[in-house]
């Protein structure tokens, strides 16, 4: 009967050390799950800050455009900047801006080079 007893003991000591390995196992998962969803919640915050500052950049070019009397269009999510095809005399099926729009296209790419150089913006571009 006492050998029983003390078979009986072992098996609920060996029971104990496998659910105490296990209950470090799971402590080691959860802390390596809340470092991922730590790093998670970092990059999304990054991404939402670059999508304000893209959309920034945008509007601050359109605004100096106008201020200089260039029309252009911000799409309405904030990820375009359309530039009417009027403003920069293509013509069909050509590359070459007419010199008479030269001067339309330095202020618009002068605007641009500013937004983009401003505090560095320019890194938070994909």
């Amino acid at each position: 009967m006492s050998a029983l007893l003390v078979i009986f003991i072992l098996a609920v000591v060996i029971l104990v050390l496998q659910l105490t390995e296990k209950q470090r196992a799971l402590a080691a998962e959860q802390e390596t799950v809340q470092e991922q969803r730590e790093l998670f919640a970092a990059q999304v915050g990054t991404l939402r800050e670059a999508e304000i500052i893209r959309a920034e950049m945008l509007h601050e070019i359109q605004e100096d455009l106008r201020a200089q009397g260039i029309e252009v269009i911000v799409s309405e999510n904030n990820s375009v900047l359309s530039i009417p095809t009027a403003l920069l005399g293509f013509d069909s099926a050509s590359y070459e801006i007419d010199e008479e729009f030269h001067d339309v296209s330095l202020a618009i790419g002068t605007a641009i080079a500013d937004a983009l150089t401003r505090d560095n913006r320019y890194e938070y571009l994909d």
